[in-house]
């Protein structure tokens, strides 16, 4: 089977969920394909990506696509993917992401279209557009909301084949629009899982985490809500690790807080602490962040939000908290934080995120698309 594989950039640090997603799938495509031609519609990140998104607004003012599609159509781009189509002899053409369906006029019509859907975009862009008050760019970004939506529609109506990272997102799009094949593949890892760091003894601090890429802005709204609507009540002693991009900007410091920024090396990640911390508010589709640290069996304390679209079962070492008064509650519990300081997740919810398991299924799952 030979496949095409298009995204839209290609960020070779993988310092964000989307593009870890990405690659653990090419990962797998490389297993069990004979061909696989990777093609991305920026290489690299973009110069002048801002004026590039202000030019794809102003365009999509009197075009029928919204601009996050119009700032991903490239026209060499067009005739690269067209040609990597011809040379490769595709059986399968693999869009990842939304908007890279833009693409999809010169595929032939023997070759099966399958597409990547990381969050359900259109729903994203709702609630982030209900937090934007601007009397000129409100009304500007709700036209856009709609043609989204559109595209939305007709990615669904053209592409059968569908892979979903998070399985609520897969359900609950079945119940909008009947198509024929659809798969729900969670993310997968294959690296050696890291053992329990040291545990704090009595009258030392509680070290706790939270892991994710500071320029998304749900983990903005997430550490945020953190800061200000839970850690000034909590009195336990507690030193809290940010590890992402950017998550050592001065807006996030604190006497207990330590921004680590960008880290590189996933060892150095897990030695931080015992216990993650994933207080999402905010997103769709699933929190690739979450999936990375039950498999690596480190204690979690959660949103609903944060687990959303994982299938676990109940597990001691997952904490499930709601309301702000609840993370209050937990956070100073030390004789709770003692207890998941040294509590290892089930292995049925940490094998969740097996490679080793997902790459059958993705076979198979390429083998019955239309």
């Amino acid at each position: 089977m030979n496949v095409v594989f298009l995204s839209h950039v290609c960020d070779r640090k993988a310092s964000n969920g989307g593009m870890v997603y990405s690659n653990q799938i090419i990962s797998q495509l490389q297993r069990i394909c004979d061909r696989v031609d990777v093609l991305y519609v920026y290489e690299n990140p973009p110069k002048w990506r801002r004026w590039k998104i202000a030019h794809a607004f102003l365009r999509s003012i009197f075009a029928r696509n919204p601009a996050k599609v119009i700032y991903f159509d490239r026209a060499e781009t067009r005739r690269s993917f067209s040609e990597k189509i011809q040379a490769s002899n595709a059986d399968v053409v693999i869009f990842d992401h939304l908007e890279t369906v833009i693409y999809m006029r010169p595929v032939l019509d023997r070759v099966r279209l399958v597409l990547i859907q990381h969050n359900d975009e259109a729903r994203l862009y709702k609630e982030r557009l209900m937090k934007i008050r601007h009397p000129l760019l409100a009304p500007l970004l709700k036209a856009e909301c709609r043609k989204l939506v559109n595209f939305q529609k007709y990615a669904y109506t053209k592409i059968k084949n569908k892979i979903f990272i998070s399985l609520d997102e897969m359900k609950s799009e079945t119940e909008s629009i009947d198509f024929d094949n659809r798969f729900c593949l969670l993310p997968s890892f294959d690296s050696s899982v890291s053992e329990k760091c040291h545990d704090c003894s009595h009258g030392e601090p509680i070290n706790v985490a939270f892991l994710g890429n500071m320029d998304w802005w749900p983990n903005q709204d997430a550490v945020n809500w953190l800061l200000e609507e839970v850690f000034p009540h909590v009195v336990t002693d507690i030193k809290l690790h940010l590890i992402g991009m950017n998550s050592d900007a001065d807006r996030y410091r604190r006497s207990n807080v330590v921004g680590h920024g960008f880290v590189r090396d996933a060892t150095a990640i897990w030695e931080k602490a015992n216990i993650f911390l994933a207080p999402i508010v905010s997103g769709a589709g699933l929190n690739l962040k979450v999936a990375e640290i039950i498999y690596n069996r480190k204690s979690i304390i959660s949103t609903p939000r944060g687990v959303r679209g994982i299938p676990l079962i109940g597990d001691p070492a997952i904490l499930i908290k709601q309301t702000a008064i609840e993370w209050i509650s937990a956070l100073n519990d030390r004789r709770q934080l003692d207890e998941l300081n040294r509590t290892l997740p089930l292995i049925q919810n940490s094998s969740l995120f097996e490679r080793r398991t997902s790459s059958d299924r993705l076979k198979l799952f390429l083998e019955t698309c239309k």
